[in-house]
This record gives structure tokens, C-alpha cells and sequence, in this order.
């Protein structure tokens, strides 16, 4: 079985403050295969995950609720009380890629009008601004047949940076399988 997305999500405290045990992998039909034990402390306070990313975390040509990985972890997080978990997705856009996720303040190698700069609406900048408790990236598939390992590396990276200056966690979903060397 091939682990698509590794979704190390530390949220929730389930009944009780002080220990967390809820981190899960997903396979490539989406459903959840494994729970990664990971503990930690927390408050019983509602916690935000926002997610910024493409298509597949718009949950576009797919059931939001049973089909969609956004809605997986929804209905995972909010099993049982005290149901502390909202998950943000409204950022996340179809055709999109790493380099729209980039923080505003960024300056693009490519021209004006390029698809490859920063998306002030939908980008790390405006997730934060949401103020989460977590931020969750997919930008799993567009323009990684164009961009070089370097550039994509870099853009996730950044992201990742620009989340943890806030101090606030940042975790990078995995790439869908391919089937071409690039």
C-alpha cells in the first residue's frame, strides 16, 4: 500500500488536557490506515487547522465529507467531545501551485502575469492572518513537471518558515504518485 499523505497533526486533546494521541496516515484512496501515536500538552481549547494548497484540498470533483481529505480529518477530529477542531480549507484553490502559496511579501523571478508569484488572497500570509493553530500545505501535482526540485523545495520551505516565525506549526503533505520520472 502506498502512503500518499503523511498528515502529522497534532490537535486535539480528546477528553482531557495534557496528552494527545491522534496523529493518522492516509492512503492513496484517502482513507485513514494508520494512528501514528504522538503526545504532547494542550489546553481544551478549539483549535483551527487552516489549510492552504490546490485542488485537492478544495475538494474539487469530490464528496467534501466522504471523499475528500479535508473532510476525512474533520470527521477523525470531531469523533467524539469535546469536538474542539475546526478546519479551515476556504484558501485552498484549484490550478494552484507552490509559488501562489508564498508569503505576500515575496518577489517572483517570473514576469508579471506568470502563474508562478504569490496569491496574497489565498497565500501563507492570509492563512496566518486566520490566526491557526496549525497550518497544513498541499500542493501536491500543478507545475511540478515545470519547476525544478530546487524551486519547489524552496517555496515549501518558506512557507514552512514564514508559518514557524509566528509560532505557528507548519506541516508539508506529500506529492501524489506518479507514473512519469518528473
Amino acid at each position: 500500500e502506498i502512503m500518499v499523505r503523511k498528515v502529522y497533526l497534532r490537535l486535539r486533546a480528546g477528553n482531557s488536557a495534557g496528552v494527545y494521541n491522534d496523529s493518522i496516515v492516509l492512503s492513496a484512496a484517502g482513507s485513514i490506515t494508520q494512528k501514528l501515536g504522538v503526545s504532547g500538552s494542550v489546553s481544551n481549547s478549539p483549535r483551527k487547522l487552516v489549510i492552504i494548497g490546490s485542488g485537492t484540498s478544495a475538494c474539487i470533483s469530490l464528496d467534501p465529507v466522504t471523499e475528500c481529505y479535508v473532510g476525512l480529518l474533520s470527521t477523525q477530529y470531531n469523533k467524539q467531545a469535546p469536538f474542539d477542531t475546526v478546519i479551515d480549507d476556504h484558501l485552498a484553490r484549484g490550478s494552484t501551485n507552490c509559488y501562489n502559496g508564498m508569503p505576500s511579501s515575496y518577489i517572483s523571478p517570473y514576469p508579471a502575469g506568470s502563474a508562478y508569484r504569490p496569491l496574497t488572497d489565498i497565500n501563507i500570509t492570509a492563512a496566518l492572518l486566520l490566526n491557526p493553530d496549525v497550518v497544513l500545505v498541499n500542493y501536491p501535482t500543478n507545475g511540478y513537471d515545470e519547476l525544478s526540485i530546487n524551486e519547489v523545495m524552496f517555496c515549501l520551505r518558506t512557507i514552512r518558515d514564514s508559518a514557524n516565525k509566528k509560532g505557528v506549526p507548519c506541516f508539508i503533505t506529500t506529492t501524489q504518485p506518479r507514473t512519469s520520472p518528473a
